[in-house]
């Protein structure tokens, strides 16, 4: 079982020196301790399924066992845990998405970069049958993972940067937490519900900012931390993450808000905040989260957080991913420090994982019932349509002005999609780029990849986007053909125009 990672010269660095505080997280790390053996004990080394009934065994989490008995099984959809289970996982997908290479996409992918001028690239379309969700990911990919290699070209298997398209599934995560009443989260939960006195210095203005607002860009936290606070986020890079954002977290809801909440403005600094909510109430990590809520579950198994290949101690093995390149074609070493954003803003842009795996990720995002099995413990089928629902509150913008955005998704207006909502994000950290765009409407999204980043990338990859967009409805038009049904539109003409193009302000060097 995970443990926390703590040192003894960290107690030093946390807050709070009183000592009913120090009593009590003795008593947190006791209780983390027992909750794992006795989970450990009673789960044995099958997962949470019985055996016989192939019911979920939930496991109460009342760790006091004085008189010696096992703690008693939970009754399914009996009272709602209060913390969350990392153990407990189910299937989302009842058929497995198959990765597909496709030759269309891969010529999308070769234009990109031949005519773009990028090292290398990774198109893939996601196709989705709305009635069984049955749903293909097909891919294609050109060019090279360093721009100054022989040959080390990309595959389809690499791992890919996704910059912020990480907040999408930060704020997966916490919609996880809000399903399964763990911790009492709701949407409304305020900083200083969750926060309380976790954290020294919070200024006044921010006691009220909800989950939710932290969530939108709606909470008043300025759109940079401002150089004192990011000259300390990159002087700390030693020490563990979860420190590390606690540390940045303290320091930005220190400074006064720069807008009434309930106002728009895009920061990092949200989402770092919001992963730092997580780890302090669970007690577990951004990473452990990520790993045990959102990749297990979806059988995702090329995540980790900053560069591809970072990891690798051998070199070798380091440049067998796509690297990121500067703005004069110079690949980035992913060991080095500056080839991604520190480590404290991790929950608003350091994730990557291979396109078929980040596919997997976003289709939970074309339909209710897909999301509602990910985030929802009972995983039942019973998905309500209340407003309230996951998939509803975390595509719904909370203000529509000067830019519409939900949680960890932009929300978009196109022609072709008939003014139905479209959701899209792209991400950079300045030496990557990524875009991805969802049409839960029409059953299909599209995503991209580039090792480099800046409008090197992102002003090719418009017209990359476009010409997925025209294969995946192509796809749709056909399918739907075939199956006796007449497609709703034959225009052959597309508009792609977009009322809004927001650059996303990334966290820059």
């Amino acid at each position: 079982a995970p443990t926390l990672p703590l040192h003894s010269n960290q107690l030093a660095l946390l807050p709070g020196g009183d000592l009913a505080w120090f009593i009590s997280f003795f008593k947190l790390i006791v209780d983390l301790v027992l909750g794992a053996l006795v989970r450990r004990q009673a789960m044995g080394n099958h997962s949470g399924k019985d055996k016989k009934t192939g019911e979920d065994t939930v496991l109460s989490e009342t760790t006091s066992t004085e008189d010696g008995k096992q703690p008693k099984k939970q009754i399914k959809g009996g009272r709602k845990r209060k913390s969350i289970n990392l153990e407990e996982t189910w299937k989302i997908f009842d058929d497995d998405p198959e990765v597909l290479s496709d030759e269309k996409i891969e010529k999308v992918a070769n234009e990109l970069v031949e005519k773009g001028g990028l090292p290398g690239a990774c198109c893939g379309i996601i196709i989705m049958d709305k009635k069984s969700l049955i749903t293909t990911i097909r891919l294609g990919c050109a060019g090279k993972r360093q721009a100054d290699a022989r040959k080390n070209f990309v595959e389809e298997g690499d791992k890919w940067h996704l910059g912020s398209c990480t907040k999408a599934i930060t704020a997966t995560i916490v919609a996880r937490f809000i399903s399964e009443g763990a911790y009492g989260f709701t949407w409304e939960t305020t900083i200083s519900q969750s926060l309380g006195k976790k954290l020294k210095g919070v200024h006044r203005g921010y006691h009220n900012c909800s989950l939710l607002n932290l969530m939108t860009h709606t909470s008043g936290i300025a759109a940079h931390p401002g150089n004192h606070v990011w000259t300390t986020a990159w002087g700390m890079t030693e020490l563990n993450p979860m420190i590390q954002r606690h540390k940045y977290a303290t320091a930005i809801l220190s400074q006064r808000p720069v807008k009434a909440i309930g106002q728009y403005l895009y920061s990092n600094s949200n989402y770092a905040v919001l992963g730092c909510i997580l780890e302090e109430v669970s007690g577990h990590s951004f990473e452990e989260l990520v790993m045990s809520l959102i990749a297990k579950p979806l059988g995702i198994s090329t995540v980790g957080i900053g560069p591809a290949g970072s990891k690798e101690k051998d070199k070798a093995k380091a440049k067998a991913n796509p690297w990121g390149h500067d703005a004069h074609q110079n690949p980035q070493d992913p060991h080095r420090i500056q080839s991604d954003n520190p480590e404290a803003i991790a929950p608003a842009g350091k994730l990557h994982m291979s396109m078929g795996d980040w596919g997997r990720f976003v289709s939970v995002h074309m339909h209710p019932k897909l999301l509602h099995r990910l985030v929802s413990y009972d995983g039942e089928d019973n998905v309500s349509s209340e407003d309230k629902g996951p998939f509803n509150v975390l595509h719904q913008p909370l203000s529509s002005r000067p830019q519409a955005y939900a949680c960890g998704w932009l929300v978009s207006k196109y022609t072709w999609a008939g003014n139905v909502p479209v959701l899209e994000h792209s991400g950079s950290n300045t030496m990557n780029y990524c875009k991805v765009l969802v049409s839960p409407e029409k059953g299909f999204a599209v995503m991209i990849a580039c090792n480099i980043g800046g409008k090197t990338a992102k002003v090719p990859s418009r017209r990359a986007q476009e010409q997925l967009i025209k294969i995946a409805r192509n796809y749709l038009r056909r399918t739907s053909h075939s199956s006796g049904h007449r497609s709703s539109h034959h225009d052959h003409h597309h508009h792609h125009h977009h009322h809004h193009y927001h650059h996303h302000p990334e966290g820059t060097k």
